[in-house]
Formats: C-alpha cells, structure tokens, sequence
C-alpha cells in the first residue's frame, strides 16, 4: 500500500464512529474484567496453599553435619537426634490424626546399637501409607576413614496433601464462580443492550404479520434505552404504520403475507398475492344539492364538507365500518363480514340454533318482514343513534 491508500484507509477508519451500543458494551467489559483481574490478584494468593514443611531438608542437612562431627560420641549424636525429633514434632498437624511428622530415621554408619533411639522406624505408619504420602531425604554419603557418613530421613506429607487438595478446591470455587458471575454479567448486558431490542423489533413485525389492521399500542413494549437499536425500532414502528396507510384494509393480506417470518420469506416485496372473495356490506351516501351548497358558500364550502366527512367517519367507525373512498360530495362506506369460511361457520352455526328452537320465532318473521318491506325505501338518518 502507497501513502495515498493509506491515508484514504485511515480516513474512512476515522469517518466511521462506533455506535452507542458498542461504546457502552465496550466500556462495561472493560470495566468488569478490570474488577475482576484486580479480585484475583488479590484472592488467588490466599487461597493458593504454600507448604511450611520446606524446613525438613535444611534440618536434616545440619544433622547430617552433626553426625560427621560426633564420629562415635553416641551421647553427642543421641542428643541431637532428640532434638531432631523434637522439632520435627510441631509439624505432626491435626493431633486427631495421631500420625507423627517424622516417621523413619537412619544414621550411616551403624553405631551405638545400644541405643535404639538413634535409629528407628514407624512401621505401622509406613505399611499404611501411600507413597505420594512419604518425603524421603537422604544426604549425600561423606566417606570417613573408609565410612560413609549419610543421614536418611523419611517424613509424613498427609496432612500437606490434605491442606493442598482443600486449598485447590476452594481455589476451583472460586474460580468457577468468577466464571459464572462474569458469565451472567455479559449475558445479562448483551440481552439488555441488543438481543431485547431484537427481540422488540421481532414482535411487531408479527404483531402486524397477524393482524395489520389492528392499531396496535408500541409504547407497552419494553425501552431499549437511547441506543441505535431503538431508533431503529421507532423506524419500524412508523414503516408498519406507513404500510396500513398506504395498503388499507384490501391490502392487509399483502402485508400479512409479506411481513410473515415463520416459514422462510424473501426480501422481495410480492404484491401479487392470490384473492378470496369477502363478503361486505356497502353504503353510499352523498350530500343533496352539493351545487346549490358551494354557490351559496364558495370558499367556506371545504370546511362544510370536511365537516360532515368527520361525523360520516367517526360513525361508521363507531359501528363498525369503514369509509373507503371519498368522491367530493360522496361517501362509500363498508362493513366488512367475512371471507366465505367465516360465512359458512356463521350460516352452520345459526342452522344449528333453529334446529334446536324447532322453527322461526315470531321476532324472526317480524324481522324478515320487515326487512323485505324495507329494502327500497330510504334510511333515515336522524333515527340513528348520535346522528
């Protein structure tokens, strides 16, 4: 790479600022695992076990250096094996164990047999315990007047290896709790931060996939704070919008169609999704002497028409309606019943109510004769309810 590329490199580096969402993941992390490396500095050094047996081999060299000088004097060497043993003996640990620290000693060469103090060995405890158990230190050999001086010494590690495997296990605990702990942490952070939003995002686009006619309430879902993932969510809350406007109620199985994730969908926009008849019932409505109307108010006539146009609205909606176009001075309106599934099961299910009445009740036949004596007559509309 020349300088050029690498200053047009470093300039779309520079143009690129990184999101509010990865500031505040970054900045997080950064801060907990901080935290937590400073915890660990801290308690790994007490929950790592350090042996106070390392004394052993210095001991047992300064005795090797007293045998050397005591030669034959066996009340000399005696006396310092006792004291040998005597400070071997704070180490024996837990006194419940009843098992000495040191449990074999040997003086190279063999001299004051009378004296079995010098020499001996716990035999009870070394047939009982494992070799990992057992500390053997043995002196290199000086050869005196054709005598080889050596001091070999044999030591009970068990309540070592039992404060070892303690410290190692909580040392583990640790460790894995710090492990779950940050695992939590992340995993919590993540899901406020970007999958909840997602998540958010998700449901309204099935919300609208089921039903796109339904105004629904967005405000209920959960914020996802003052992050890109919530202006993004803001967008598809007003696109959703955008699409009912723009399809209406014809179009709602369009968007349901396209807006669907369950069952794999393309990004293309397939608008040539196949019919079903719907059965509706239409109304139209206009206003008498439109023309006398405008002569009379000239420019007032806009706010005489959007009048009625709000109280023509606002009651089809009330009963359940909907107005589907304007033409100037005239409304068409329609209520919706339903495609012919919907029609079958309500036809299916008023032949089982007269099928179990028996016959018409007398209100029906009024109804039905009514009904045909009025179906070319006018409506009045001063008779409906808030009109």
């Amino acid at each position: 790479m020349n300088h050029d590329e690498v200053e047009e490199y470093l300039e779309k580096s520079n143009a690129q600022k990184q999101s509010k969402v990865g500031a505040e993941l970054s900045d997080i992390i950064t801060r907990r695992v901080i935290v937590v490396v400073l915890l660990m500095l801290c308690v790994v050094p007490l929950l790592t076990y350090t042996s106070p047996y390392d004394s052993e081999m210095k001991a047992t060299e300064f005795l090797h250096a007293v045998n050397i000088q005591a030669g034959y004097d066996c009340n000399y060497l005696e006396r310092s094996a006792e004291k040998f043993k005597s400070f071997m003996e704070q180490f024996s640990g837990d006194a419940n164990l009843n098992v000495p620290f040191l449990v074999a000693l040997d003086f190279s060469p063999s001299r004051c047999k009378t004296r079995s103090e010098i020499n001996f060995a716990n035999v009870d405890v070394l047939s009982e315990m494992r070799d990992e158990a057992l500390k053997i230190i043995a002196t290199d050999p000086v050869n005196i007047g054709g005598e080889g001086f050596s001091i070999v010494a044999t030591f009970n590690l068990t309540q070592y290896m039992k404060d070892q495997s303690q410290a190692s296990i909580h040392l583990l605990v640790f460790v894995l709790f710090m492990l779950v702990l940050l695992s939590t942490q992340f995993t919590g952070d993540a899901q406020r931060l970007v999958l909840a939003p997602i998540e958010n995002m998700m449901a309204i686009v099935n919300m609208v996939a089921e039903d796109p006619l339904e105004d629904f309430d967005f405000k209920a879902l959960p914020k996802s704070g003052d992050y890109e993932t919530h202006v993004v969510q803001i967008a598809i809350e007003k696109i959703t919008a955008l699409l009912r406007v723009g399809f209406g109620v014809a179009g709602a199985e369009i968007i349901s169609s396209n807006m669907a994730v369950e069952g794999g969908g393309t990004a293309v926009l397939n608008p040539m999704i196949p019919g079903k008849r719907v059965y509706s019932l239409f109304g139209f409505c206009d206003i008498l002497s439109f023309d006398k109307c405008t002569e009379k108010l000239e420019d007032e006539i806009m706010t005489f028409v959007n009048n009625i146009a709000r109280i023509v609205h606002g009651e089809v909606t009330r009963w359940g309606g909907t107005c589907n176009k304007n033409l100037g001075n005239a409304f068409l309106m329609v209520w919706r019943i339903g495609d012919e599934k919907a029609l079958s099961e309500f036809n299916r299910g008023g032949m089982r109510r007269r099928a179990s009445s028996g016959s018409f009740s007398g209100h029906e036949a009024m109804i039905t004769k009514n009904a045909k004596v009025s179906r070319r007559s006018e409506i009045d509309l001063n008779r409906i309810p808030g009109m």
